[in-house]
């Protein structure tokens, strides 16, 4: 039966292009929301840290297939590929040194190889998984409300990247690449700071009350149970890239350069040792050195 589409006649129209190149790949926006919620309500096994992976591999493969059906199949060909050629170089290498060896017979060497391929196969699938699955993302608690850029605490766990997914503004990366399909990226979230509602009006001549405002205490990482807690928290925005960290880096050394080039010249002119002792006392312990290996050696 011939499709509705190729029933039309004319040029498609861009959105329509859109949509039948969805059809084809079996995904559309309904379905990545459906993944994503799913994937956010997947907290069941304990996976905040990646040595957790190995302890729970179904729950990583659930996560992995999400992922992957979410980015496509040039994920999956990435991540299954290193790990079979990876496995396939493993047990090649293992079954060569065995058959070198006389102990046993060929084909005992050929199992023992496979399946130590296949363990080796399995590890890589689930590392790979967690790794192509889960990102690493920072909670940065700032109760300071005089400096709010001052961070009182934090902490670092690793979350379904899923969760993220519908918000570009917690991501950060290297050279601006970050997002889900950057391995090298990470999310940094905001927490502690409190919400004050001001009741306090001051174009009422007669307002008069003992409480000026209500304050609701902000979440507090020691206060963290679950991944749930994380997926809600605000973007930092005192966070900079590594272009902004680079140049900040370059400010303070000029002026750390500039401070010591300052307390020289208050100082006065310098002594003719200033400066010079690292370097006589590395000598005298070279010479001392060296007279206690001639007297060894004679």
């Amino acid at each position: 039966m011939a499709s509705p589409v190729n029933k039309r006649r004319g040029p498609l129209s861009p959105e329509e292009m859109i949509d039948l190149r969805n059809e084809q790949l079996r995904m559309d926006e309904e379905m990545v929301h459906r993944l994503v919620e799913e994937a956010k309500a997947d907290y069941g096994e304990n996976l905040l840290e990646p040595i957790r992976a190995f302890a729970s591999p179904v729950a990583v493969m659930r996560h992995r297939r999400r992922c992957i059906k979410v980015m496509g199949d040039v994920a999956q060909l990435a991540n299954n590929g290193k790990a079979t050629l990876l496995a396939i170089s493993v047990t090649g290498v293992i079954f060569a040194g065995l058959l070198y060896s006389p102990v046993y017979p060929w084909y005992v060497d050929l199992v023992f190889s496979l399946i130590f391929g296949a363990a080796c196969t399995f590890l890589l699938l689930v590392h790979g998984g967690y790794r192509l699955a889960f990102t690493k993302v920072y909670a940065l608690e700032r109760r300071d409300f005089t400096d709010p850029s001052f961070v009182t605490g934090w902490v670092r766990v690793f979350l379904t990247s899923l969760a993220y997914y519908y918000r570009p503004d917690v991501w950060r990366g290297n050279d601006g690449k970050n997002g889900v399909t950057n391995p090298d990226s990470f999310v940094v979230l905001s927490c502690g700071l409190d919400e004050i509602e001001w009741t306090y009006d001051p174009e009422n001549p007669d307002w008069d009350a003992d409480e000026w405002c209500t304050v609701t205490p902000g979440p507090r990482i020691q206060d963290f149970r679950s991944p749930l807690d994380y997926y809600d928290l605000p973007a930092d925005k005192f966070t900079t890239d590594a272009v902004a960290h680079k140049h900040r880096r370059a400010w303070c050394r000029d002026i750390l350069r500039n401070g010591g080039a300052y307390g020289v010249w208050e100082r006065g002119s310098e002594a003719f040792l200033d400066g010079k002792w690292p370097w006589l006392l590395n000598g005298g312990m070279l010479a001392v050195g060296f007279v206690l290996l001639l007297v060894t050696l004679g």
